[in-house]
């Protein structure tokens, strides 16, 4: 049967069920990758620091610190209640499509605010670096880039 002419209650159960999917894929990369090892001359304490991806893992361990102390908290009991909540609403009946597109909007939200914050931490650091730190920077950056590249 196809998709659309499943009545609509069955279709929101279905795209409600792929998106709890997703997002449970991406926990599980997420805590994954995490935990690799990097490549590439990065070590496995940057990147397990900063969890911020190749960008803050390149930097200098006490740049890395200070944006990890701008950033705001990760509020993992705030992800875990969210979570529960998500979980609540799929069982709930009848289904609210507008909830669970909420909740799903404020987890998207909360990691939106932690992005734009390290993002302007890791500009404000790169414009504090001379010409040769940045320099450095973009070669650690690159190398590192290289090593990933070489794992999938």
């Amino acid at each position: 049967m196809p998709f659309s002419t499943l009545p609509r209650r069955w279709r929101l159960i279905c795209l409600a069920s792929l998106a709890l999917n997703l997002a449970l894929a991406g926990l599980i990369a997420g805590a994954v990758l995490t935990r690799l090892p990097h490549m590439g001359g990065m070590d496995h304490q940057a990147g397990h620091h900063a969890r911020g991806g190749p960008l803050i893992a390149a930097l200098p361990e006490d740049v890395r610190a200070r944006i990890e102390a701008q950033l705001p908290p990760r509020a993992h009991g705030q992800r875990r209640a969210r979570f529960e909540a998500l979980t609540a609403a799929l069982r709930a009946e009848p289904f609210d499509a507008g909830e669970v597109r909420a909740l799903l909007r404020g987890q998207r939200d909360m990691g939106t605010r932690r992005a734009e914050a390290a993002e302007a931490a890791l500009l404000d650091a790169l414009a504090g670096m001379s010409a040769a730190e940045r320099a450095a920077y973009a070669d650690r950056l690159g190398a590192g880039l290289r090593g990933r590249r070489g794992r999938h």
